[in-house]
């Protein structure tokens, strides 16, 4: 996924519904048809997204850091560092010498902001669909793959999963 900020800014709107009750298979949606998979751990800090015939890993460095590779069939090929400690968390999410930063609109943490590069020019959100829903629906431009959709899920909940263990 080769990455520049487009001019004309065609979006793409995935729906990522967990299919279990406890929120660790989701399926990717767009325009009502399914583009994905995405099979969370919270235990292992491991996760998978399938989309077509791409596996995407997101797997914790150590068990206790903040921070988690992407593995793209097999190789690394990015990484992403969470800035918990603060009322609007952020995280770093380079890949292929781009970096993006989804951080949090409000202190609320249900709505957040993707953006891309030094500028940090917003290209597009991510948000629950209630405070008490593990549904989420992401806004990104067409030229991002799907798989990202399902990374920004997997960071998010493991960035909730931090803030509730600082916060308790």
């Amino acid at each position: 996924m080769s990455y520049s900020v487009p001019e004309n800014k065609l979006m793409k709107t995935c729906s990522i519904k967990p299919t279990n009750f406890w929120s660790s298979r989701y399926v990717i949606e767009h325009e009502g048809e399914e583009v994905g998979r995405l099979n969370y751990n919270n235990w292992s800090g491991n996760s998978e997204i399938i989309s077509g015939d791409q596996v995407v890993n997101v797997m914790s460095e150590k068990w206790y850091t903040t921070s988690v590779k992407i593995i793209i069939d097999g190789e690394e090929s990015g990484r992403a560092t969470y800035k918990t400690f603060s009322f609007r968390p952020s995280m770093d999410i380079e890949y292929k010498s781009q970096t993006f930063r989804m951080k949090a609109k409000n202190s609320w943490m249900r709505e957040y902001e993707i953006t891309f590069g030094e500028s940090e020019k917003v290209i597009g959100t991510i948000n629950k669909k209630s405070y008490f829903s593990y549904s989420y629906e992401s806004h990104l431009p067409d030229s991002v793959d799907v798989w990202f959709h399902g990374i920004l899920v997997v960071l998010l909940k493991q960035m909730e999963a931090m803030q509730t263990v600082v916060a308790g």
